[in-house]
């Protein structure tokens, strides 16, 4: 199917190698000194941003901040979206071959998240998530794991389906516990649509991740760009899809597909 090929793709390019972060320990008597402390927060997630994902003076990015209390200690901690179009405009020109590029809606790695602790205002490192520029991050915050706070999840295209990362915050930084495809097809004549709800656990109290089959109005895009606008509003039916349980024990979910 058109939406299971795509949902390789992500999982291919969104894999990358993770560090351990006692790999490198300072010396004791080494003191590191916040380079964001006393600033007012957009300066700081601005300075964040342009230091870490190494954005030029001449460079045009942009971004959105999400609140939510994504850990229960009743302050609104933050996700910023982060938007590198330019970047992605100004390589694709670069390389003499635009119209590739362009076919795949700029596909790559120009949309980023940052978690900003809202209590302790201690800022993750930005994580990448694959996908067309063309078409900025959406994040929401649900409640799923627990009812004591929020996890989050976010939205992104690739051509003309979409996706969604879900994310709960431990110890202060976010975890991808989920990724699951939400519709294909925008502009074509066949189309995919899935339903998400969250329903009662059934091996934990962590909610199930319950996917439907679902429906919605499609498009004739005027231009090849109109795809990466159009946000369809799917109907969703009672015919389940797949069904995903938290475990506890592993702290990820599995699935049972629809028989």
């Amino acid at each position: 199917m058109r939406i299971t090929l795509l949902f390789c793709l992500v999982l291919l390019v969104g894999c990358s190698e993770e560090t351990d972060p006692n790999d490198s320990i300072l010396p004791d008597d080494i003191v590191l000194v916040d380079p964001l402390e006393g600033l007012p927060l957009d300066e700081a997630i601005n300075k964040h941003i342009k230091s870490t994902l190494d954005i030029t003076a001449t460079e045009k990015y942009t971004y959105e901040i999400f609140r939510g209390d994504c850990d229960g200690d009743d302050s609104l901690d933050i996700v910023v979206a982060v938007n590198l179009l330019d970047r992605a405009m100004t390589k694709a020109i670069a390389s003499g071959q635009l119209p590739k590029y362009a076919e795949t809606g700029y596909m790559g790695h120009f949309n980023y998240i940052v978690y900003i602790d809202g209590f302790t205002r201690k800022f993750d490192p930005p994580k990448v998530i694959p996908s067309s520029p063309h078409a900025k991050l959406a994040i929401n915050f649900e409640q799923i794991r627990t009812p004591n706070h929020m996890d989050f999840t976010v939205d992104y295209r690739i051509k003309d389906a979409g996706f969604r990362d879900y994310y709960t915050v431990m110890n202060g930084h976010p975890r991808q516990i989920l990724q699951t495809p939400i519709f294909s097809g925008v502009g074509e004549k066949e189309s995919e649509a899935f339903k998400v709800r969250y329903e009662t656990g059934s091996y934990s109290m962590c909610k199930d991740i319950v996917v439907y089959k679902g429906s919605f109005e499609n498009i004739v895009p005027e231009s090849e760009f109109d795809i990466y606008e159009f946000n369809p509003d799917i109907v969703g039916t009672d015919q389940l899809e797949r069904r995903w349980f938290f475990n506890e024990q592993d702290f990820k979910y599995y699935t049972q597909k629809a028989q």
